[in-house]
C-alpha cells in the first residue's frame, strides 16, 4: 500500500513492508565463496513495518528516526538509498522515516523487506527509471532475501536467494511467535551441525504440497533449538496450542498454520510474556 503526494516541488511516499515466513528451508550445498545453496518457499504475511520517504533536493540521505539500534552504515534502508543513488546517478536525496514492528533477528525478513521497499519506491520517487532486472541486481547486493521482497507474495526460492519462481498457494492463517531472543544469521550458517546436503527438489509441483509434512523441514531448526533453549520452549508451547510449529528463516520466530483468524487470535491472547505473538495471514 502506498500513497504519493507532490507539493512545492517536494514529493513523498508512504508504504508498508511485509514480513515473510519460510514454509520450509533446505540447504542443498555450499559454494566455493562460502555462500550456501538453498531451496525454500517464501510467503509474505500481514505483519508490516512502515516507511515514509520524503524527497530532498540536496542529494543528502538522512535517517529521520532510528527505532532500531543499528548504525547508519549498517542500516539497510540507508544502504539501499545510497546504492540506488550511485547506480542511477540521481542528484536527489531523501529523508527516511521507519516505523518498526517486525522484530530484528527473528527470521521474518524485516530488514530485507525494508531495503526492497526503499529500492522500489525510491526508484519511482526519484524518477530513476531502473528496470526490474536492474533493481533485482541491486537488491542482491544488499542481501540474499532482498530480491524476494521486490514483489513478495508466494515464491519458490533457489540458489542463494536470487532465483525466484512465483507459485500459487491457498490463502492461509498463521500464528507467529517471537520468543524474545535473537538469532544472528552468521553463526547459524557456520554451525558444523547444520545439514547442508538436502537433496534438491528440482521442479516440484509446490502448489500441491503439504509443507507441514515430514518431507519438508527447516535446516536451521535443530541448530537453533540446541543453541537457544528459549526457542525450544516456545516451539513446545506453540505445538500444544496449534498442533504444529516451524522455525522461520534462521530464527528465532516460529509460526503455526491455523484454521482461522479467530483461532490465531485466541492463541495470541494466551501468549506468555515476554514472548510476542501476531495473528497474520498470507498476502498474495
Amino acid at each position: 500500500m502506498s500513497a504519493m503526494s507532490q507539493q512545492n516541488n517536494s514529493a513523498s511516499v508512504q508504504f508498508q513492508c511485509p514480513a515473510k515466513i519460510n514454509l520450509f528451508l533446505h540447504i542443498t550445498g555450499r559454494l566455493d565463496n562460502g555462500y550456501h545453496r538453498l531451496e525454500s518457499v517464501f510467503r509474505s504475511v500481514s505483519l508490516f513495518d512502515e516507511i515514509n520517504l520524503i524527497c530532498r533536493p540536496d542529494a543528502e540521505i538522512v535517517r529521520r528516526a532510528n527505532p532500531i539500534n543499528v548504525s547508519p552504515e549498517n542500516d539497510l534502508t540507508m544502504r539501499a538509498a545510497q546504492l540506488l543513488q550511485q547506480a542511477s546517478g540521481s542528484t536527489l536525496g531523501v529523508d527516511i522515516e521507519l516505523t518498526k514492528r517486525i522484530p530484528m533477528g527473528s527470521g521474518l525478513g524485516g530488514g530485507s523487506s525494508n531495503a526492497a521497499g526503499v529500492l522500489r519506491h525510491l526508484n519511482r520517487l526519484w524518477g530513476c527509471g531502473l528496470t526490474a532486472p536492474a533493481l533485482h541486481a541491486l537488491a542482491l547486493k544488499l542481501g540474499a532475501d532482498v530480491p524476494f521482497f521486490l514483489n513478495g507474495g508466494d515464491q519458490f526460492v533457489q540458489g542463494i536467494g536470487e532465483r525466484l519462481t512465483p507459485i500459487t498457494l491457498p490463502h492461509a492463517h498463521y500464528l507467529i511467535l517471537f520468543p524474545d531472543v535473537h538469532c544472528p544469521t552468521g553463526p547459524m550458517f557456520q554451525d558444523p551441525a547444520l545439514n547442508r546436503s538436502h537433496a534438491p527438489l528440482g521442479a516440484p509441483e509446490l502448489a500441491r504440497q503439504d509443507f507441514l509434512s515430514d518431507h519438508f523441514s527447516n535446516a536451521f531448526e535443530a541448530v537453533a533449538l540446541r543453541q537457544l533453549p528459549e526457542i525450544a520452549r516456545a516451539k513446545h508451547w506453540l505445538i500444544r496450542q496449534a498442533g504444529n510449529a516451524r522455525l522461520s528463516g534462521s530464527g528465532s520466530a516460529l509460526f503455526a498454520q491455523v484454521a482461522s483468524e479467530a483461532t490465531a487470535q485466541e492463541i495470541q491472547a494466551r501468549c506468555p510474556s515476554p514472548w510476542l505473538a501476531w495473528s497474520v495471514c498470507s498476502t498474495a
